[in-house]
């Protein structure tokens, strides 16, 4: 079983060349630290406004694995 997880930060307004920086780093920390829970999940798509930052991830496993 999966669910989407959606991840959105509000923020004042962040200048325009930080925006792309600040998505890559939340792609990246938020898929390592699914996946250092072992939770399965599909692609992370980013979004972003210049006061919103939100990460979709979809599929994302419920609990993990058994081991």
């Amino acid at each position: 079983m999966t669910a989407d997880m959606l991840f959105e930060i509000g923020v004042e307004e962040i200048p325009a060349g930080v925006v792309l920086p600040a998505l890559q780093q939340l792609e990246e920390k938020i898929g390592s630290a699914l996946d250092q829970a072992r939770l399965a999940h599909g692609p992370i798509s980013t979004f972003a406004t210049p006061r919103r930052l939100a990460v979709l991830v979809a599929d994302v496993a419920l609990r993990q694995p058994d081991v």
